[in-house]
């Protein structure tokens, strides 16, 4: 065989496999290109908030006055507003928070010699709170301090101060997106027990308040 032979066969062979080659780029796949999908990412409770809450609150002033003991039922809506921040370490979430509410809280009854009046025009608390997440979910406990104005008031006139007390309490969140969360809440609150002094007249009363309530928050992201 001839060189010029070897020569044509080769060249043949390479015009081929090249016109094969780019006939089969230009064949269409019948599998897409492959794509990179990235997981979603897990809800985190980790991170500060301020909200909004309002209630119902319902209890008791357990009252001595002129040689007669009662518990003067009280009642009242309330709201306020709430700041925190959690810290979620798997499905533990821990936290602190503070609230301010307003309320109407009062109640009367009727002594020897005038009926005397239970009010309570603000509650503030200060808690630590502690609570298991499952994804979206929250179910916590929480506890701590509790400061309020207790007023009583009768035989002409009133007498009040500022008491410190301890709350403790429980509750269930749902984030309904990134940013905002809903909650429902129970709080038991008990402030001891103050001497006052309506007209010369002495009194004393300790207060029991429980409180349910809605609140919604704003949470900011840390990530």
């Amino acid at each position: 065989m001839s060189r010029s032979v070897i020569r044509s066969a080769t060249a043949s062979a390479v015009f081929a496999l090249s016109i094969g080659t780019a006939l089969a780029a230009d064949v269409p796949s019948d599998y897409p290109p492959e794509q990179s999908y990235a997981a979603p990412q897990a809800f985190s409770w980790t991170g500060p908030y301020i909200g909004a809450h309002i209630g119902y609150a319902f209890g008791q002033f357990e009252t001595t006055a002129a040689g007669l003991s009662r518990s003067i039922d009280a009642d009242g809506f309330a709201g306020g507003l709430l700041a925190g921040i959690n810290y979620q370490v798997g499905q533990f979430v821990v936290g602190f928070e503070g609230d301010y509410t307003g309320t109407n809280f009062n109640g009367r009854s009727a002594f020897p010699g005038s009926a005397i009046r239970g009010d309570i025009d603000w509650m503030a608390t200060l808690r630590g709170r502690a609570g298991l997440a499952v994804d979206r979910y929250l179910v916590y406990g929480t506890g701590g301090l509790a400061l309020a104005d207790v007023a009583l008031a009768g035989y002409g006139t009133a007498d009040g101060a500022n008491l410190t007390g301890w709350t403790l309490g429980a509750g269930v969140e749902a984030a309904v997106t990134d940013n905002v969360v809903v909650r429902a809440e129970y709080l038991y609150t008990n402030f001891p027990e103050k001497w006052y002094n309506l007209g010369g007249t002495p009194a004393h009363a300790d207060v029991d308040d429980h409180t349910l309530r809605l609140g919604v928050a704003w949470k900011f992201n840390m990530f």
